[in-house]
């Protein structure tokens, strides 16, 4: 920009004598010059990847570089040098230039990074990132002002897009926790949540149950099958959510289905493996669970007991003290799903009036406050132990409440049974 006697503090230009004539080698002067001069600055200008425009006080254009020019849909740079905006814009983004041009003239106050949504005279769309600063002379009196403009039309869409994006996941995502809500309600319907509480003079089964999501894996049945013959049922599928609510439902249906010959455990669980690998032969990976089925005949005063890889319930007996509840060949036994045409068997035991079982599932063990250890068989059974009077429902409660304290979510579903002969 060439000098001039109203230069402001933008544009102030060195000169070659400013610098320290023992320091300036031979050459420099020449090259300061060209540097320093109108042509290295046109130069520099116009190779930036923006719109540059400067106007004098009455906010007429004196200086644009070509991407102004390209923009503004023009292609001589003489028919806009020395024409306002209402000249060379549209009559909306010409007022609004003008009334910005005027207020940081009056109050020399700088637009820096402001975003306007325009549109060319061409009619295009786009959006520019706006800056604009008084030019002072030497007296700091405002003699016009420079300003550039950043076409930022394609991160803004992308931007729009993006929220549009944004916006269609947190509404499937609605959509998602409404149809949880919908498949949690159906799950805890064909848990038989409500029914598997039961209190009368010959047995009382409590059951309280906590997930770790909106859906869960574990699957509790209690039916009364004959007169004075209670089966319970607890199954643990393996993995969280929706995953493993839909094998707790397949799970089910084989229930129902095989329910004819639950009064005889082992076979149950044999035919309950062989149908659920049959049906599910076909996935690439092994998706087990663990099951357990107690028969209670409370005629004859036996439990008749079959596990697949379940936990061992805690056995309680009249005397207070802690019993075993089915063989050790019968702890051990795999999963349902691991291994197909697996022979399940069953053990059958005595038992009196007074006795109390907990029947639980693994999530229980995951808790860091109780974990998987000796100690959390003692944590269970001083719970069963410490007061023998009291219902089964609150000693599920009391359970709940200590492994739950301080916590805020769970690593796993716990479903905890208990089940106490009258």
């Amino acid at each position: 920009m060439p000098k001039d006697e109203h230069s402001g503090s933008i544009g102030n230009e060195p000169r070659v004598d400013e610098v320290n004539a023992d320091s300036v080698p031979t050459g420099f002067a020449e090259a300061f010059d060209v540097f320093n001069s109108k042509y290295y600055y046109t130069a520099f200008t116009e190779m930036l990847p923006a719109c540059l425009f400067g106007k004098d006080r009455q906010g007429r254009y004196i200086y644009v570089n070509d991407a102004f020019i390209e923009i503004c849909n023009i292609k001589n740079r003489k028919d806009i040098i020395g024409k306002k905006p209402s000249r060379i814009l549209s009559p909306a983004r010409a007022k609004r230039a003008e009334e910005e041009d005027q207020r940081i003239m009056d109050t020399g106050k700088s637009i820096i990074n402001q975003i306007n949504h325009d549109f060319l005279v061409t009619g295009e769309d786009r959006y520019f990132m706006v800056s604009k600063v008084p030019v002072t002379n030497s007296k700091k009196e405002v003699i016009g002002l420079a300003g550039m403009l950043i076409d930022i039309t394609e991160r803004k869409l992308n931007e729009q897009r993006l929220e549009e994006l944004y916006q269609e996941v947190e509404n499937k995502n609605k959509q998602l926790e409404v149809d949880l809500e919908l498949a949690k309600e159906v799950q805890t319907a064909f848990m038989t949540l409500k029914e598997a509480d039961i209190e009368n003079k010959e047995i009382s089964i409590a059951v309280e149950h906590r997930s770790s999501n909106k859906l869960g894996g574990d699957l509790i049945i209690t039916k009364e099958i004959s007169k004075g013959v209670w089966s319970l049922l607890l199954c643990d599928v393996m993995g969280h959510g929706v995953r493993a609510a839909l094998i707790t439902a397949l799970l089910r249906g084989l229930h129902d289905e095989l329910v004819s010959r639950i009064n005889k455990p082992g076979e149950f669980l044999t035919a309950l493996n062989n149908r659920y690998n049959e049906l599910l032969k076909s996935l690439d990976y092994t998706i087990f669970a663990t099951c357990s089925i107690s028969i209670f005949d409370l005629n004859s005063k036996k439990i008749n007991y079959a596990s697949a890889g379940h936990h061992k319930p805690i056995w309680i007996r009249a005397d207070n003290k802690p019993y075993q509840l089915g063989s050790d060949d019968i702890l051990n036994n795999p999963g349902i799903g691991i291994i197909p045409e697996f022979e399940y068997n069953s053990h059958e035991q005595k038992i009196t009036s007074g006795d109390n079982f907990l029947f639980f599932t693994d999530g229980i063990w995951e808790v860091p406050l109780v974990g998987n250890s000796p100690e959390t068989n003692e944590f269970l059974v001083n719970h069963l132990t410490k007061n023998p009077k009291k219902e089964g429902k609150q000693i599920l409660q009391d359970i709940i409440s200590d492994i739950l304290k301080d916590k805020s979510s769970l690593p796993d579903d716990i479903c905890l049974v208990h089940v106490k002969l009258g």
